[in-house]
């Protein structure tokens, strides 16, 4: 449901763009529409089975939400609005750049744990042919030929 759901939301988003350019107004509240609805499906659904990853797309959807808002001042041409813009450029960069760190975080944690795996299965192979080198030995010859000597 949530790719659906996202693919959706991207299509009705540039269907507004490209069809209602003369209404600002209603692009930026079906862009806050979508955007709520989201943070919403991740609150609710959870479509990730990660918690982690549903906790960090909610944090990204809330952003997202927040810089939304942040455009209701670009509607009328006001003194600040250099400001604002600025404001919601920093704030992408950040996210974007949080993104890529929580990435390698968990990338670098799943390497890890491959890597712990793989010592885990090697030192168990190894005990495994040691198992087996001392399972085929035939301990009642060499006990008997010892014997006979």
């Amino acid at each position: 449901m949530h790719v659906s759901f996202f693919v959706f939301r991207r299509l009705l988003f540039i269907l507004v763009l490209v069809y209602l350019p003369k209404y600002p107004l209603i692009q930026i509240i079906v862009f806050q529409a979508l955007n709520i609805t989201m943070v919403l499906i991740f609150l609710i659904i959870r479509p990730y089975k990660d918690d982690k990853v549903n906790i960090f797309s909610i944090i990204n959807e809330s952003t997202v939400v927040i810089i939304g808002f942040y455009l209701f001042f670009f509607l009328e041409e006001k003194s600040g609005s250099e400001f604002y813009a600025w404001l919601m450029i920093v704030i992408v960069v950040l996210m974007v750049a949080w993104n890529i760190v929580f990435i390698l975080v968990m990338k670098l944690r799943e390497v890890w744990k491959q890597l712990q795996e793989r010592s885990r299965l090697n030192r168990l192979r190894k005990i495994s042919e040691v198992e087996q080198k001392y399972l085929y030995f035939d301990y009642r010859k060499f006990f008997l030929s010892s014997l006979s000597q």
